[in-house]
């Protein structure tokens, strides 16, 4: 009989998640699919709580109707493990991004997926990397990081810079 493979569990930041929400086929939005096709999802209460926050700005009702995004919301619900942080961790540059740590933390996370810099410029953070969506998804992640998602990032397109003639056209 084969064993299955144990849960991975990873911390996404908000804005990962938000961008799954408005754009599902976007780097990020596959990133989360990956992550929960991989594993669970960890929130504290205080990550949860911003999440909270963030979707029902009214800058979203143009994108997202709010009883949309309520329901994206209890949906979210079956794909988390709580975690309660017992100790504070001050690490961060932008102090609200330290729950993002503590849960990655205090939840033994995989990896902490992120697009914000602050985080990034953390990784390893405690030997949990901090991985953008692209490094997750494509498996771009350094070294210490093996193991998330390994295919050849080489089998993707990446965008070419934008010259001032295609900007000119745009």
């Amino acid at each position: 009989m084969i064993e299955p493979l144990p849960l991975r569990r990873w911390v996404i930041d908000t804005n990962v998640l938000v961008s799954w929400m408005l754009r599902p086929p976007s780097v990020p939005g596959r990133a989360v699919d990956q992550a929960i096709d991989l594993g669970r999802l960890l929130f504290s209460k205080e990550t949860h709580r911003e999440l909270l926050s963030v979707i029902r700005r009214p800058k979203f009702d143009r994108y997202v109707r709010l009883d949309r995004r309520v329901a994206f919301l209890v949906r979210l619900d079956d794909l988390i493990d709580w975690v309660q942080p017992t100790r504070a961790i001050r690490a961060c540059r932008d102090p609200k991004d330290d729950k993002f740590l503590e849960a990655a933390v205090h939840g033994s996370a995989d990896a902490l997926i992120t697009g914000d810099a602050d985080l990034l410029a953390l990784h390893p953070f405690h030997d949990i990397p901090i991985l953008s969506p692209d490094r997750f998804l494509f498996g771009l992640a350094p070294p210490g990081a093996a193991g998330l998602v390994q295919e050849p990032a080489a089998t993707y397109r990446t965008r070419r810079p934008r010259t001032a003639a295609s900007t000119a056209k745009a």
